[in-house]
């Protein structure tokens, strides 16, 4: 497929399709400055997600690289993948970014294949009836390694083991290993707000894909620790006078009757939580909802909500022509 260049802000870089088990900031580093030197990296591979918009299925750490050693070029190098149809924009990026076999960078780590098979595992319901040969053929892996993830996911009850059976209630994707055993829970929620907290995570998952359980609570500081919001950041959410999280206060009741029909309730929450929380990146999910036929009404409605976005709280990573 043809290489073009396409504006880089309509490309975004959530982190659901980065099959990698964490980001190398070193990396990232090594190769903005490689840019710099004016040394040439393969285009990245996009594919389309509605309202003209992109997102990365190869090259999360080249355009992160571009960003930090190019910040003020308007376009970059890209290949555009052809969106299957009859298929939500958010699988079919999934399924495209787990065939990736990757031909430069760093090669895969044991860990980083490990992930990829947890993310084949429990990419549905029905997920977990794959044999280990098939997943192994789809995370590109060995099928011992996919035995043994396999394994490893019925052990933190994730997945049921291949019959069906069940080792007690299974664990939501929200939830941290951590908080896979009873006791870590009681000793970190003994002040009453596990239902709170809990609650959060739950209405977050359905904007962070594949990185919903990329949080820690701060039982010190009564915060929620959240990574798997947006690429690069880690934000700082208070409970403590967090409106969003009060029965019946605006603006969750407001999205969710204004726009009712036409998303689903648990992303309608979910924007609202993010905005009344003062997390910037509700904007993305924003466009999301925009997908499908919306009338101008309601449409008018949502960018009213978006009008004056509150400050994020936030640690940045301090990053900042084509390739």
């Amino acid at each position: 497929m043809a290489k073009q260049k396409i504006e880089r802000e309509l490309i975004d870089q959530d982190l659901f399709t980065q099959m990698r088990e964490t980001m190398d900031d070193d990396l990232v580093a090594e190769y903005a400055r490689d840019m710099r030197n004016g040394q040439k990296f393969d285009p990245i591979h996009i594919m389309p997600r509605g309202n003209e918009r992109y997102v990365v299925i190869d090259g999360h750490h080249r355009i992160r690289a571009h960003y930090k050693a190019k910040p003020r070029a308007k376009n970059i190098e890209a290949v555009i993948l052809p969106l299957p149809s009859g298929i939500h924009p958010n699988r079919a990026a999934i399924e495209a970014a787990l065939k990736v076999n990757t031909k430069h960078g760093r090669r895969l780590t044991n860990a980083d294949k490990r992930n990829k098979c947890r993310r084949v595992w429990t990419l549905d319901d029905e997920a977990w009836e794959k044999s280990d040969r098939e997943v192994a053929e789809i995370a590109l892996v060995d099928h011992k390694t996919a035995g043994s993830v396999r394994k490893e996911l019925v052990g933190e009850r994730r997945i049921p083991i291949r019959d069906g059976e069940l080792h007690g209630e299974l664990k939501p994707s929200w939830l941290p290993i951590k908080y896979i055993s009873d006791w870590n829970v009681q000793e970190d929620f003994s002040d009453g707000n596990q239902k709170e907290v809990f609650s959060f995570a739950m209405k977050l998952e359905a904007i962070c894909q594949g990185e919903a359980d990329a949080w820690t609570w701060d039982a010190e500081d009564g915060d929620i620790i959240h990574r798997g919001i947006e690429p690069g950041r880690s934000y700082r959410v208070p409970l403590e006078k967090n409106y969003a999280l009060q029965k019946g206060q605006q603006p969750v009741m407001r999205l969710v009757h204004e726009l009712d029909g036409y998303v689903d309730r648990e992303k309608k929450e979910a924007l609202a939580l993010l905005r009344a929380s003062g997390v910037e990146a509700y904007r993305s999910v924003a466009r999301e909802l925009f997908e499908g036929e919306m009338s101008e009404a309601h449409k008018e409605a949502l960018r009213t909500l978006l009008e004056e976005p509150d400050e994020p709280i936030h640690d940045d990573n301090d990053e900042n022509s084509d390739f």
